[in-house]
């Protein structure tokens, strides 16, 4: 524990960011577990602005991910919302202006501006002209098939290594048209008020890590994670529990963390700001985390107090679902993660405790017994996890 504190410290110092320690903590097991996992992070409504910025600079200044920041409404459009999720790739940019091997990719982060470029052909440079800096230097971009005037323009693969995967993809189109890529980092606000449609196109991304429109295919990168900031006791009932499935953790922020983290907010205002294309938190250290997580002894005693704990809650008498097979899989592996982040070498009953809620935060369905505004859901929830915590056998 003392050793992530200090490795905060230092990355506040480094990046002159002042963030959650949790928030960190919740990125880094998405990153490390090894594929495309995502995260939801909960807080008041009064600030999911605040949690959406903390959320974009810790993927942009500590990871040094490219990010997209996406706003929906209720009126959305699924082309519009992909609009927000992807960059052109300039036809000139090639592969020469890559990263350096310390590098993620690029930096800057953006809002879903964009006019829809999905719903006609031979779209004009207005919606060019909105898009950020198209460079791929992203060690890991990806091809887009488009389809214009009618004819087929395929895009070149040029390959070479990466620091992390030994894989890089640049996108270069042949003639006409435009390549797009996702950015490896999405952060998602205001998802409560998306409509079906829209939370459809991000479940089909969170799953087969690819979206599909009638005249694009848009591939994730890699690494990738989607970050959905969503506020508290508004969307239990809203989004789909097959969707919130798919999310592999789950924090929620509270008033006193995010006082606490933004009392040094503007500690060095003009490094936070400046453009950066190396991560604070290398790709090495992510790869020695994931190594080393799956290499954690895991004994026959603590499977068993996890099967116990996830049995107890299915059959709460306040739950009435949102727990499936995905859930006690993923409960093993983030309590293997922090173990690996927290330097032990074996599970322990403590670290099942505090990977609970992380994991069943966001999935459990309660009754709320028609008084959905009058209950803190969360409040709820943490108190069905203690009761199970405290009944559940521990092992020695």
């Amino acid at each position: 524990m003392n050793v992530l504190k200090q490795r905060v410290v230092n990355l506040r110092k480094q990046s002159g960011l002042n963030f959650d320690q949790d928030v960190f903590v919740s990125v880094l097991l998405c990153l490390i577990a090894g594929t495309s996992e995502h995260l939801i992070l909960i807080c008041p409504r009064h600030h999911t602005a605040k949690v959406t910025h903390m959320a974009t600079e810790i993927c942009r200044l500590i990871f040094g991910f490219s990010v997209s920041r996406v706003t929906c409404h209720e009126s959305q459009s699924v082309p519009t919302f992909v609009d927000g999720l992807s960059t052109a790739i300039d036809a000139d940019a090639g592969t020469d202006g890559g990263p350096s091997s310390s590098s993620h990719g690029r930096m800057d982060s953006k809002d879903t501006l964009t006019p829809a470029r999905h719903a006609a052909t031979g779209s004009s440079s207005s919606g060019a002209s909105m898009s950020r800096s198209a460079y791929p230097i992203s060690p890991v971009d990806f091809t887009v098939q488009r389809k214009s005037s009618g004819r087929h323009h395929r895009v070149h693969h040029h390959r070479a290594q990466d620091e992390r995967k030994k894989r890089h993809y640049a996108s270069m189109p042949l003639s006409g048209g435009k390549a797009y890529r996702l950015e490896q980092a999405l952060v998602i606000s205001q998802f409560e008020a998306a409509n079906e449609l829209v939370q459809a196109a991000l479940m089909e991304l969170v799953v087969t890590n690819e979206i599909r429109m009638p005249n694009a295919r848009y591939q994730a990168p890699k690494p990738f994670l989607t970050i959905v900031v969503l506020p508290e006791n508004e969307y239990q009932h809203i989004i789909p529990s097959p969707l919130l499935d798919q999310f592999f953790i789950s924090y929620r922020c509270t008033d006193a963390s995010l006082a606490a983290a933004g009392a040094h907010e503007s500690m060095d205002p003009s490094t936070s700001a400046m453009p950066r294309r190396a991560a604070h938190f290398s790709s090495h250290e992510i790869d020695a985390l994931e190594r080393q997580a799956k290499s954690i002894y895991v004994h026959i005693d603590v499977t068993r107090y996890i099967r116990d704990i996830i049995v107890g809650l299915r059959t709460h008498p306040r739950v009435t679902g949102g727990l499936t097979a995905r859930t006690s899989e993923d409960l093993v592996r983030v309590t293997k993660l922090m173990a690996a982040i927290f330097q032990r070498t074996f599970l322990t009953p403590e670290l099942v405790a505090v990977a609970v809620e992380k994991v069943v935060g966001h999935r459990l369905r309660i009754k709320t017994e028609g008084r959905k505004q009058e209950i803190d859901t969360h409040d709820v929830i943490a108190d069905i996890i203690g009761e199970i915590l405290q009944v559940a056998i521990a092992p020695v």
